[in-house]
């Protein structure tokens, strides 16, 4: 069931419009811009949605503009606590890295190079231009693909269900061009619970194959991509 399908063709109610001293959050004609203007800490931009789903599927296309630093941020955040920011982070810098945090009250810990800072560079997986991010969730297991490459799966036990919002770093400029959430199936999350309660990672491989988009979705949704790479980072 797909809740929301955004290509950000024109301003409604879902998305905030917000411009100040240091926040822009603007609806433009084919995509979403978010700026921060601050040195210390980003922004979160939070869709009206009804319900918070615990089980879905989440896409994002996103690109810097070329006004950004290498280490300028931007990604989503998932299962949020909307009042404190505390979720499940999930960003690409500018230098073609990625990271994946858990932001607790207690403080940030990070799932991908968990030993240093977090991030990972890998120009094989994350694009210059534009970039897909697509996450799908389950009963507190996470997979995660960016353009249509998998990075990495894990749980998180004490994190499920909560805000879904568009993420932005410090000093950063992003174009968000395209966000589809879709929520799985009654079915789907009755399908075998004792196998979904498992520790095995190789349980979530399975849910992927089951839940995976249409192929021809992901072409779709790659096909947005702009040609136009006047304001966008050649890195």
């Amino acid at each position: 069931h797909t809740v929301i399908e955004e290509n950000f063709e024109s301003i409604n109610k879902t998305w905030p419009q917000i411009f100040n001293t240091e926040n822009i959050a603007l609806s433009q004609p084919g995509h979403y811009e978010m700026r921060r203007i601050n040195n210390e800490s980003g922004n979160y931009i939070f869709p009206s949605v009804d319900n918070e789903p615990k089980a879905y599927e989440v896409l994002l296309n996103l690109a810097f503009t070329k006004n950004n630093q290498k280490n300028s941020t931007a990604g989503i955040l998932l299962n949020s606590n909307q009042e404190n920011g505390t979720g499940i982070l999930f960003e690409l810098r500018n230098d073609r890295s990625y990271r994946i945090s858990n932001i607790s009250e207690n403080g940030t810990t990070y799932y991908t190079n968990a030993q240093e800072d977090g991030w990972v560079k890998d120009k094989q997986k994350v694009a210059k231009k534009n970039n897909i991010i697509r996450i799908l969730t389950h009963r507190k297991k996470y997979d995660v693909y960016f353009n249509d490459n998998f990075i990495y799966t894990f749980t998180e036990l004490s994190n499920e269900g909560g805000k879904i919002g568009l993420y932005i770093g410090p000093n950063s400029h992003a174009y968000y061009y395209s966000f589809v959430l879709k929520v799985k199936s009654q079915q789907l999350l009755n399908d075998n619970p004792e196998k979904m309660d498992g520790s095995n990672e190789k349980m979530m491989q399975d849910l992927v194959t089951k839940i995976k988009l249409q192929q021809n979705e992901i072409d779709r949704l790659k096909g947005m991509r702009l040609n136009d790479s006047k304001n966008i980072a050649e890195n």
